[in-house]
């Protein structure tokens, strides 16, 4: 047991005054997130309780989410190949850790965000500049985002067109319908793609109303798990 977890009782901190068998009794401490000490179950513990800095009040570190500055029509190679995209564009931009994995915020029909991302997490949801968009999975799926997700792994704000991210995922991370080019892979004209806007902080971020054929380039939101 480490040293943090007992309190030794003043008898038998001084061993040589000990004329038989001295007995170390200690009352265990209960771990805690704000201890400083990194315990199972955190993922971070700098040693206070505020919310907003890198390690939240319940000790989850924040999480990236960007809209990749590159565009993409609808051919990306299923939900593999647009994860892969987003691993890309972390890594050139200096945000791809050890144990980091990025996912893409896409829906093909079999799979979308609520069954293959972390559906626990608790801590902040960041862009890449530190400003807050939602705090926890279930903020990030309430249809009202504090910013809209419209910065590049950078943390350079996007201007310019286009001004969608593919998606086919509705506001609880959840599927739509079918409208997702071929389970994304295809850029088939005579095909068409659900998206969400960058501008958007209700649920228009994800689900945006509009349909787009999959030969269009646009872009892909990226989410760190």
């Amino acid at each position: 047991m480490s040293p943090r977890a007992l309190r030794l009782p003043a008898l038998c901190l001084a061993l040589a005054t000990c004329d038989g068998p001295c007995v170390l009794d200690y009352e265990p401490i209960a771990a805690a997130c704000g201890d400083g000490t990194l315990d199972d179950g955190e993922e971070c513990d700098d040693g206070n309780a505020v919310d907003d800095d890198d390690c939240s009040a319940e000790c989850f570190r924040p999480r990236l989410v960007f809209a990749t500055a590159g565009t993409f029509d609808g051919a990306l190679g299923s939900l593999q190949g647009a994860d892969d995209r987003c691993a890309a564009a972390a890594a050139a931009a200096g945000l791809d850790g050890p144990d980091t994995q990025w996912l893409a915020w896409l829906g093909d029909g079999a799979i979308w965000p609520e069954t293959r991302f972390d559906a626990h997490f608790a801590g902040w949801y960041r862009l890449p500049d530190g400003t807050d968009i939602a705090r926890g999975w279930a903020d990030l799926t309430d249809g009202a985002l504090l910013h809209a997700i419209d910065q590049n792994p950078h943390g350079d704000p996007i201007t310019g067109e286009p001004r969608y991210a593919w998606t086919n995922v509705g506001q609880k991370g959840d599927a739509v319908d079918t409208l997702h080019c071929a389970g994304w892979t295809s850029n088939d004209i005579a095909l068409k793609g659900r998206v969400g806007s960058l501008d958007a902080t209700n649920r228009g971020w994800t689900q945006d109303g509009a349909l787009i054929t999959c030969d269009t380039p646009n872009r892909l939101l990226c989410v760190e798990q």
